[in-house]
This record gives structure tokens, C-alpha cells and sequence, in this order.
């Protein structure tokens, strides 16, 4: 899911509405190895820094942004596991670094990957992580509009395969 506006008016709405954290987003990602039950929630903050070459990278640091994301197992397979994430907050590569910092980084993540990972997931060079849906407020109706798209074929063949 990607959000776009075309008219001012309504973006400056909608950013009202993240700024507020009334704007609920649901992300599916395929993380190595089995992640655990009892891990729901990673409360980590976030510190955002560029690269001399211009490239932005995130990592975990006590001065960061106070950042958190919510977990769902969805799916478990032999060397990965399918969760459902839900950021709460809306940092630079949230959910990509929280998956890092909990030891279960993002199959297909070149710039937050763990090098000492050795199993047949570690050829994939797609990132998988998928913005399954989004929930806001229509700004000219005042109703509630969900939007979900479904996975694109990198992400369904790998299911596939690990099936």
C-alpha cells in the first residue's frame, strides 16, 4: 500500500493524522530463523544517521527517537518465520531495524542483514517485507478507508517455496 494525495488540503490532513498516530499500518515480513512467541512488542530507539555517501542508515541508540513496533507470528517454517507488524511509531526503517535488533532480521535486507547467516534463505535479494494495509480517515467523508494489497509474486513464491 502506497498513499498519495493530489490535492494539498488532504495531504496536510493525513499528515495531521500520522503526526497523531490515528493512521494504523500493517506490514507482512519473512525474518530468519523462528522468532519467538513471548517477543510482541520491540521498544527500541532509533537514531537516524547519513552516510558520507549520502545513503541513510538507522540503528538502535539510547539518544535515538523513542521508537515501537508490535508482532504477530503468522506463519513458521524451517529457517524463517512470516510475521504480521503493526509500527507504532513512524521512524526511517522502523520495522527493518527492530527485526535486526531482535535477532531476526528481514530475509532479502542487504543494508540491516546479520553476515553470520548461513542457510538457503541467504541467496534472496528481494526485501521481504510487504505494506499489506493501511487504515485512515477520509478527510472530505470523515469515514474510516482501508486499503490492503496483496503480496507481489517475489514475495508469494517465496511462501511458496518455504511451503
Amino acid at each position: 500500500c502506497l498513499l498519495i494525495s493530489k490535492k494539498i488540503n488532504i495531504l496536510r490532513d493525513l499528515q495531521l493524522q500520522f503526526k497523531l498516530k490515528t493512521v494504523n499500518k500493517v506490514y507482512f515480513a519473512i525474518v530468519y530463523g523462528g522468532w519467538p512467541d513471548n517477543l510482541t512488542v520491540v521498544n527500541a530507539p532509533l537514531l537516524k544517521n547519513r552516510l558520507s555517501s549520502g545513503e541513510r542508515i538507522v540503528k538502535v541508540a539510547k539518544d535515538g527517537k523513542p521508537s515501537e513496533t508490535k508482532f504477530k507470528v503468522i506463519r513458521r517454517f524451517q529457517h524463517a518465520t512470516m510475521l504480521e507488524a503493526r509500527p507504532i511509531s513512524g521512524r526511517t526503517h522502523q520495522i527493518r531495524v527492530h527485526c535486526q535488533y531482535a535477532g531476526h532480521p528481514i530475509v532479502g535486507d542487504l543494508k540491516y542483514k546479520v553476515e553470520d547467516i548461513n542457510n538457503d534463505l541467504s541467496s534472496v535479494k528481494n526485501l521481504c517485507l510487504h505494506a499489506a494495509e493501511i487504515e485512515f480517515i477520509d478527510s472530505s467523508t470523515r469515514k474510516l478507508v482501508r486499503v490492503a494489497a496483496p503480496v507481489d509474486n517475489n514475495f508469494d513464491r517465496l511462501l511458496n517455496t518455504l511451503n
